[in-house]
């Protein structure tokens, strides 16, 4: 994978999901993710019907599954942006404007997405592509839980319990 330019290392180095209240310097930095090649698909979330609609168009619903719109199941959405393709240079970004409106109206849906994104944003950076979200909300308190948690895995070797010295 290429180097990472200062900007995108400031948007990766804590994790995936941006947050901002200032649409002119969310707007500035649309603008830049373009210029360093990114797919930016702005998703509007003023009203849960306009998030889907531009959810579906983003993520090829029609293309992944067969069928369009998402019909807002939420392992299907987790299934879409694992599998998404992240176009030509692997640099992908989901830009969503106006985020409180969701939280108002679907608090979990929200947040879901939210994890979602960061779960598998790491999941691309693993074939070096690059899957960013930035977040516009006019909420200047708007925090999350932690987002895209994982749990630890036990190696291979030691994966069965009684490889651990376990009997069930």
């Amino acid at each position: 994978m290429k180097k990472l330019t200062e900007f995108e290392w400031q948007l990766l180095q804590n994790g995936a999901v941006n947050l901002y209240k200032k649409v002119s310097i969310f707007e500035e930095d649309c603008k830049e993710l373009i210029k360093l090649g990114y797919n930016v698909c702005e998703i509007d979330c003023s009203s849960i019907s306009n998030f889907i609609t531009d959810i579906t168009h983003a993520l090829n619903w029609e293309g992944q599954f067969g069928y369009s719109p998402w019909n807002g199941n939420l392992n299907a959405l987790n299934d879409a942006m694992r599998a998404t393709s992240l176009g030509n240079q692997g640099k992908f970004s989901l830009a969503c404007r106006k985020f409180h409106k969701l939280v108002e109206a679907d608090e979990l849906l929200a947040m879901k997405f939210l994890h979602y994104l960061e779960l598998n944003s790491r999941g691309h950076l693993l074939e070096g592509c690059l899957f960013v979200g930035l977040i516009q909300t006019e909420n200047p308190y708007f925090d999350t839980e932690p987002l895209g948690g994982s749990s630890a895995n036990w190696n291979n070797r030691e994966w069965l319990m009684k490889d651990r010295g376990i009997q069930s």
